[in-house]
């Protein structure tokens, strides 16, 4: 695991999407994305890597309705290993002609990215060497410019073929569409407990725990409508805390704000100011 995803960090380590066909956003997810099946029951489907850690959640609602243009998940982003992996998915996609609805390289990262049959935005991608990550004030340097697909492509390793995803794969961030950043601030980092990562870019927010590019992106771009409770997408995240120092000093700021909490078997859970469902955790 890298450095910015390790135990003393706050990070988000799971969600879990509402969708309308189990059957075929399962298939999708196994075999163009390369997920590893972890569990499976009538209505749910926990997948993973062969580490066996869960990372998403699905749960299926045939009566859920379809994903509109409101706050809730803008994607979320797994992290690969290295820049080889990355090169070995984009052959995948290729070879297999699975669309993809971008790529960057946004200097901190490289990135590609697809929507899955349910419009869920979803990104793979590699972090660059941190040592660029900033200039010379110790700003990041986050933007968006053209992905070097030759390089990426050609990084890959010629004896191997994409497979699955591989083991270290990991839940590398989670970037929400919410109806106010002047909330997420609010929420996010003096509640939660992220650090300012960057706000510099028109209508968003980044934020992280321990000098990460970001472990959570916030914008508006979506506009400020909530989505409905029945639709597809968004059902709830996991955020993981390092030690019981955090977590309590988080379980605090929730109550003295008067946000819904709940102890739960493992943690705790609460809703942000969009209603997002989270669930609080301790590092294990």
């Amino acid at each position: 695991m890298d450095k910015y995803h390790q135990k003393d960090m706050i990070k988000i380590t799971e969600i879990e999407l509402n969708v309308k066909n189990l059957d075929v956003m399962l298939d999708y997810y196994l075999h163009s994305l390369g997920f590893t099946l972890i569990h499976k029951d009538i209505t749910k489907a926990i997948l993973g890597t062969d580490n066996l850690q869960p990372i998403i959640t699905l749960v299926e609602n045939i009566k859920a309705t379809k994903k509109q243009m409101t706050t809730g998940l803008y994607h979320f982003a797994i992290l690969l290993p290295n820049r080889s992996d990355l090169g070995l998915f984009l052959r995948h996609v290729i070879k297999n002609q699975i669309p993809i609805i971008g790529a960057a390289d946004h200097i901190v990262s490289e990135a590609i990215y697809l929507e899955d049959p349910e419009n869920n935005g979803i990104e793979l991608y590699i972090d660059k060497d941190e040592s660029d990550w900033r200039d010379e004030f110790g700003t990041l340097k986050m933007g968006t410019q053209e992905l070097d697909y030759a390089g990426v492509y050609y990084s890959a390793d010629e004896s191997k073929s994409f497979e699955k995803l591989p083991r270290d794969s990991i839940m590398g961030h989670v970037h929400l569409s919410v109806s106010s950043l002047q909330k997420a601030r609010s929420f996010y980092m003096d509640t939660i407990g992220f650090n300012l990562a960057m706000d510099t870019v028109p209508k968003a927010l980044f934020v992280g725990s321990a000098n990460y590019h970001h472990h959570l992106g916030l914008n508006t771009w979506m506009g400020d409508k909530l989505p409905s409770p029945t639709s597809t997408g968004l059902k709830s995240f996991v955020i993981t805390y390092p030690n019981c120092e955090t977590i309590k000093k988080t379980i605090d700021q929730l109550q003295k704000e008067k946000y819904p909490l709940k102890e739960i078997e493992y943690g705790y859970q609460t809703k942000d100011f969009d209603g997002n469902t989270i669930y609080l955790k301790l590092q294990q």
